[in-house]
């Protein structure tokens, strides 16, 4: 059984995909087999009540600090479900809430830290971060799921303009695997072994969200249900 419940046999299903997607789809699932934490990505949504974690200085805010109401999200760059999470329904979320001023979007990283190509790809977006672009890398990261490469993420580093010197030597040197350690030892902390997982307010919701079901539970809160 997996996280949740959930049976292995529904690792065969996903939500309705376009014909263009089929590659990445495929990719995908066989990406859903990595382990995480000893756990896997899961496309079943459980929820459940906890204590939310705070917000740090280091991590990585999208929208309003004024905001009423925080997500944060635990994601793997590998991760099939996460990908079509992050390309299929995100930017829905993005236009309905975050780019309107109501909720906050903090994203952190869980992975197995001995996967070292999940390793490097966390660590090339924190490598962005440093030039204030942590987000657009994240996308195009997300964008291209299938090649992950040192190569590729350079690359990315190209397309949106970065300092290629300083941006190679960040990973290159392995500078960003204690600040990924960091989230990672978080998503321990609060008992997580599956992604996406994702902290609304209170609230723990595991699993592949459309935007209309986490819409559900982002409005309930901002409600103040």
């Amino acid at each position: 059984m997996l996280p949740g419940g959930q049976s292995a046999s529904s690792w065969g299903s996903r939500p309705p995909a376009t014909v263009g997607y089929l590659r990445l789809a495929l990719i995908g699932m066989a990406w859903l087999a990595l382990p995480v934490l000893g756990g896997t990505c899961t496309s079943a949504p459980l929820n459940n009540t906890t204590q939310p974690p705070p917000v740090l200085e280091s991590d990585h805010v999208l929208g309003s600090p004024d905001a009423a109401v925080t997500v944060i999200e635990y994601a793997n760059l590998h991760c099939g479900w996460c990908g079509l999470f992050e390309r299929d329904q995100f930017p829905t979320i993005k236009a309905r809430y975050i780019d309107t001023g109501r909720i906050r979007w903090v994203f952190r990283h869980l992975l197995n830290m001995n996967d070292s190509a999940a390793v490097l790809s966390a660590c090339a977006t924190e490598c962005a971060a440093d030039q204030g672009r942590y987000y657009d890398f994240r996308e195009l990261v997300f964008q291209n799921q299938a090649d992950q490469s040192a190569d590729a993420l350079k690359q990315h580093a190209s397309t949106l303009g970065l300092d290629r010197a300083a941006f190679d030597a960040c990973l290159d040197g392995n500078g960003k695997v204690e600040r990924v350690q960091q989230d990672v030892n978080s998503g321990l902390a609060l008992g997580l072994n599956s992604t996406p997982s994702f902290f609304v307010e209170g609230e723990l919701v595991r699993g592949y969200q459309t935007a209309d079901q986490l819409s559900q539970v982002l409005d309930r809160h901002l409600a103040g249900g």
